[in-house]
């Protein structure tokens, strides 16, 4: 469904959603209809990136505990 169903009270909840901007995004580049909103490709990238640095931070914490197998 399109986000345009959900009421403009509601949309930020739905930008929450790291992949609502991708999924609307390849919804308008496929069918048409309106372009993603700043909101929700914003939020996508912020949270993506969030992710990302937090996955990096933790993957440097805990790499002296793993253990090396040959």
């Amino acid at each position: 469904y399109p986000t345009s169903l959900i009421p403009k009270s509601w949309q930020w909840l739905i930008a929450l959603n790291p992949l609502a901007g991708v999924v609307t995004g390849t919804r308008w580049s496929l069918v048409g209809g309106g372009a993603p909103s700043a909101l929700y490709l914003g939020t996508s990238i912020g949270i993506g990136l969030a992710l990302l640095a937090g996955g990096f931070v933790y993957f440097r914490l805990r790499e002296p505990s793993f253990p090396d197998h040959v």
